[in-house]
């Protein structure tokens, strides 16, 4: 038995750690882009309760000493709760990173799995190619080897 037909299990094994990677990477853009909407709506809070700190400061009217630190008291409030926003965003951030970066490592899986299927590929052609050419040989010198014995 020719070591070429023993190669298919490699083309079969790289083929099947090719498609892993190509699923891996679709599963990564989808979370990726989860947790970006998920910065997106968070950014749309974070400038809706910026419009309400605006809105605050327009219909401050001339109050009493109660009355501005209440108008105070919810302007903190609602400053806290952007920072918290922001600082839930920037968690959501640094996942996204991490998940890019996973993303990039399994591209580079997939490369790497790609040429090695097509490598292997490459190699069991060429084999079956020398095999054919040693065969068509094979059958040449016995056409002549008959010639030359019916002569």
């Amino acid at each position: 038995m020719q070591s070429w037909r023993k190669a298919s299990g490699l083309i079969r094994l790289a083929g099947m750690n090719r498609d892993r990677a190509r699923r891996d990477i679709a599963r990564l853009e989808a979370q990726r882009s989860e947790l970006l909407r998920q910065c997106q709506a968070l950014l749309e809070q974070v400038e809706s309760l910026r419009m309400v700190l605006v809105t605050e400061h327009r219909h401050s009217k001339v109050m009493s000493r109660a009355g501005i630190y209440e108008v105070r008291r919810r302007e903190a409030v609602i400053r806290a709760r952007i920072a918290a926003l922001k600082l839930e965003r920037d968690g959501l951030l640094i996942d996204e990173r991490r998940l890019a970066d996973e993303q990039e490592q399994c591209q580079e899986r997939y490369r790497h799995w790609h040429a090695k299927q097509h490598k292997f590929q490459r190699w069991v052609d060429e084999q079956r190619r020398l095999e054919r050419i040693e065969r068509d040989l094979a059958e040449e010198a016995e056409t002549q080897e008959r010639t030359v014995w019916n002569r």
